[in-house]
């Protein structure tokens, strides 16, 4: 899901609507002027990973009615967005897993809610900023459990301050009554951050991450003077209806490790601010439900460690495990399992030795930490994409290079790269896409190779308050990844994925907002980089074998089905068996190891023929070659790896009384 504007020449300059409509802070008459890049025309965008289908869910919505007395309404004003900008900076978005439903902040800063069942249209007032018209209200997780709730959480940073305060809105996850009738999302609890961190900075500073039990915590560390790694739970409520008071809850630290141990003790060299606005997190947490393990992942920039440097040698990432962190949390901390050079492996390595030059990173999929759902996926293996360049004999080639590395991560164990990607083949598929410039440093001028580096540099936006970058979603099942693969931003930046997807290249805009150009009004996922799945194939390791097993001869009359007594001397043909079989596979059967007839196993309902890789559990009916003789006694065999358990057999056959 995304936001989309659309502003071409058709799109009206005036309210055309007939009625007056209101965003919640300004009304607007019957033929009033209207931004045309940001008001009645943004709509919820939901492509579909399977068939990319786009469909587009316009918010305006004629039936949505402002009910009488809000903002001035006589019963009839129906309602616009305000600054989802055609030239982007809207979101970051995060879609409620319970509900479908899709929560973004604007461009000016409040946030809204465009719930599946309205059709993503507008149905009530956004959350608007409390400390300051221009602090941006996110979206930072969902939980559907616990003493109170369920709960949208919301961040606001003052940007009046200087360090800023950090402040936790509980929002109502489902609409409730006493929304609907102030027309309004509203804060049910407030609560005030731990840690005070520049607004510019604040979110690359502090990051929340959600375990399945509802419960938030906090990674955080501090820009300069030292990193302070430090971990804090923050504890829901247990009373907090509309307008107080709030009873309980707030932010705990529980920081196992010391000032000098663990993440602490990895740099206490990195002292220097890394400067604002940062491109990417300085932390990130992620969570493994299974086992109840945070995983804190810290960054060590080189210009944090000397002004102004690049240097690659002085970059590396460090791994903390968290165990059980909302009861009795224990620890386990893994150095530079990251460092600024990296072999083509993908291991720490010198710069003589070096495939890359690691700049920075970004983790993909980052909504599986974002809430207390449980998603149908591996939480211990993570993707990340990697910022480099190409190293060859110790010597960079200076142009921006991402390379995809997929990690396992356990407790007690340093994590280990399951894959590693690199982007050369879609460079090779792609000749003809390129940036003019790069905003990634230490590489700057004019880019003059092809590179899908460049063109997926979508969220950097340099003049923003908050780092907005391109994390990416990876979809296990056809193993594809999408990004933006470019977009607009307030600095005018060309938006690359009208390119990728030429289904979008009459989205494409001029100055005059006419088709055509090189801007764009939205930063969905539309650039697909797809891989063959890979299968993990069992085997066995050892000497291969021939298992032969067979019945003794019936003679009871009751084995023989004779009717003069027992059959001993008397001739007999096997016409028919049928074994109880249990996990069989690979079997043969017959009255002697001579002529022996395969089993032909099949689905059940017996229409479709097993694989070599499915085992067979049942009774199995089949004919058995054999003359008449005095032996005829019923066999089977296997050859390894197959397995086959024969539970019992049933024999029809044929015998000459003598008589």
């Amino acid at each position: 899901m995304y936001m989309y504007t659309e502003y071409i020449p058709s799109t009206p300059v005036t309210n055309t609507t007939g009625f007056s409509i209101w965003d919640g802070t300004t009304a607007i008459a019957p033929g009033g002027t209207v931004g045309p890049s940001v008001s009645l025309n943004s709509s919820v965008g939901i492509k579909s990973i399977d068939t990319g289908a786009v469909v587009f869910h316009l918010n305006y919505n004629v039936a949505s009615v402002v009910p009488l007395g809000i903002g001035g309404s006589d019963g009839t004003y129906r309602r616009y967005t305000h600054d989802f900008t055609t030239a982007g900076g809207n979101g970051p978005g995060m879609t409620d897993p319970y509900t479908g439903d899709f929560w973004i902040n604007s461009e000016s800063c409040e946030l809204y809610c465009f719930r599946l069942s309205d059709t993503y249209s507008q149905t009530i007032s956004p959350l608007f900023p409390v400390t300051n018209s221009n602090s941006d209200v996110m979206i930072v997780g969902f939980t559907n459990t616990g003493a109170t709730g369920p709960w949208s959480f919301a961040r606001e940073v003052n940007i009046t301050e200087n360090p800023s305060h950090g402040y936790l809105y509980l929002v109502p996850r489902l609409l409730t009554a006493t929304e609907t009738t102030h027309d309004y999302l509203l804060t049910y609890a407030t609560f005030t951050y731990p840690r005070l961190v520049y607004s510019g900075t604040f979110s690359a500073y502090n990051r929340e991450i959600f375990d399945h039990a509802g419960n938030m915590y906090v990674f955080s560390s501090v820009p300069s003077g030292g990193k302070n790694f430090a971990l804090h739970k923050f504890t829901l409520p247990t009373s907090a209806p509309y307008g107080g008071p709030t009873v309980g809850g707030g932010f705990t630290d529980i920081t196992p490790w010391g000032a000098a141990t663990g993440p602490n003790a990895d740099g206490p060299t990195y002292t220097l601010s890394a400067g604002a606005p940062v491109e990417t997190a300085n932390i990130i947490p992620m969570y493994l439900p299974l086992t109840d393990d945070l995983v804190l992942i810290e960054k060590f920039f080189p210009r944090e460690r000397t002004a102004s440097s690049y240097d690659p040698a002085l970059m590396f990432w460090s791994c903390t495990y968290v165990h059980s962190p909302a009861s009795a949390p224990t620890w386990d901390h893994h150095s530079t399992f990251v460092t600024g050079y990296m072999s083509a492996a993908w291991a720490p390595t010198s710069i003589a030795n070096a495939a890359y030059a690691v700049t920075d990173a970004f983790e993909v999929n980052r909504y599986l930490g974002q809430s207390d759902y449980s998603y149908n996926i591996d939480y211990t293996t993570r993707w990340f994409f990697f910022e480099c360049t190409k190293m060859t004999g110790g010597i960079s080639d200076g142009r921006p290079r991402i390379v995809l590395v997929q990690y396992k991560f356990v407790y007690g164990s340093t994590p280990s790269v399951v894959q590693v990607i690199d982007e050369q083949g879609w460079d090779d598929a792609y000749p003809n896409y390129r940036r003019s410039t790069n905003a990634y440093p230490p590489y700057s001028g004019t880019v003059d190779a092809a590179a899908v580096a460049v063109s997926m540099n979508a969220g950097y936006n340099p003049d923003r308050f908050v780092p907005l970058w391109d994390i990416g979603i990876h979809d296990p099942v056809t193993n594809t990844f999408w990004w933006s693969g470019g977009g607009t931003d307030s600095a005018g930046t060309t938006a690359f994925f009208g390119t990728f997807d030429p289904k979008f290249a009459n989205r494409m805009q001029k100055a005059d907002h006419t088709p055509g150009g090189s801007t764009i009004a939205a930063t969905p996922p539309f650039m697909k980089l797809s891989f063959a799945l890979s299968y993990c194939a069992p085997f066995v390791v050892g000497s291969t074998f021939t298992s032969q097993g067979q019945i003794l001869r019936p003679v009871t009359a009751q084995e023989s089905m004779t009717q003069t007594g027992p059959a001993l001397g008397k001739k007999r043909r096997t016409t028919y068996a049928a074994p109880l079989l249990a996990n069989a596979q690979g079997m043969s059967m017959g009255v002697d190891f001579l002529t022996m007839r395969p089993l032909d196993f099949k689905s059940p309902g017996g229409t479709v023929s097993l694989t070599l890789q499915q085992t067979f559990s049942g009774v199995y009916w089949g004919v058995v070659d054999a003359d008449s003789n005095y032996d005829n006694m019923w066999c089977w065999e296997i050859t390894r790896p197959y397995p086959c358990t024969v539970v019992a057999v049933e024999i029809q056959h044929k015998t000459n009384e003598n008589v």
